[in-house]
């Protein structure tokens, strides 16, 4: 009995800390208007609501509220089927560490209009400093299940090591860098150059994303790509996004990492990935420059 009162007393601790805690959607690198705050939180569901925008040309109520479940990951979901209309339905998760939620995702309507659940990534706004009103500058924004960020932190470890990094690569992987074209990375090719394929012509992400990533994932962000109707959310390639869809029939389950300042835009480099089972697999990288 006492075990259970324990147990109870724990979550209870960890909820009260949850409860009312507000998410602001994050877009192009700075904090929105629309937010999310949870309402309820038990150990296998999630009550969230979503603000929404009413005034007089456009009459809805304030608010929706989502219940989310638990899968087998610890996070949190929904899938919410709108008929016929696939771009129109909605997907929400999440993104628990360690008992305390991340991130929320949203796929929701790409018009981001009065009365509807905008899409997107919803983070907590850091506190501004002891007499400032500014927020601060986020250094990291990662906004992906516990399970892509653990693969990640494997995956970046054993680059350097070609045949430790080999069996987590899908191939071909897709190639859209302004150094060497449009083009697939294959298992012959990988075999012959390692992880810098083409004698170091910035096609695979040793060199890329090093300063970044060691130790601490500085200066990334990480995130999901939502498709609408072929349009894609964040930022993806034409060349990448076609590959993709060619490969593996839609854009479910692919993720980027990307550096932070111009995820959201054609620029910089950016690696792809893909849900696979319970894990994931490496399937495109980006280099692109602007010049002046």
């Amino acid at each position: 009995m006492k075990k259970i009162n324990f147990l109870s007393f724990l979550f209870a601790l960890v909820f009260s800390n949850l409860y009312g805690q507000t998410f602001h959607l994050y877009e192009n690198n700075k904090f929105a208007t629309r937010k999310i705050s949870v309402v309820k939180f038990t150990a296998d569901t999630l009550e969230i609501k979503c603000f929404l925008n009413p005034s007089e040309h456009c009459v809805c109520e304030s608010y929706e509220i989502y219940a989310l479940t638990k899968n087998q990951f610890g996070n949190y979901c929904a899938q919410l089927n709108n008929g016929e209309d696939e771009s129109q339905n909605k997907f929400i998760q999440a993104n628990l560490y360690d008992g305390k939620i991340k991130s929320i995702s949203i796929k929701g309507n790409m018009v981001y209009d009065c009365c509807g659940v905008s899409s997107g990534i919803y983070l907590v706004k850091p506190t501004p400093p002891s007499g400032s009103k500014n927020t601060p500058k986020l250094s990291t924004v990662n906004a992906t299940p516990k399970q892509f960020y653990d693969f990640w932190n494997t995956f970046k470890a054993k680059i350097n090591n070609t045949d430790s990094i080999k069996p987590l690569i899908h191939f071909p992987y897709g190639l859209n860098c302004n150094y060497l074209g449009e083009k697939q990375i294959t298992l012959d090719d990988f075999s012959k150059y390692g992880t810098e394929v083409f004698g170091g012509g910035n096609a695979f992400i040793k060199n890329t994303f090093s300063d970044y990533a060691f130790p601490k994932n500085k200066g990334l962000f990480f995130g999901q790509i939502f498709d609408f109707d072929g349009v894609a959310l964040p930022y993806l390639s034409e060349e990448l996004k076609n590959h993709f869809i060619t490969q593996f029939g839609n854009l479910n389950g692919i993720y980027v990492v990307s550096e932070l300042s111009n995820y959201y835009q054609a620029s910089d480099y950016k690696a792809y990935f893909r849900a696979k089972d319970d894990s994931f697999e490496f399937i495109g990288f980006e280099g692109l420059e602007q010049g002046d």
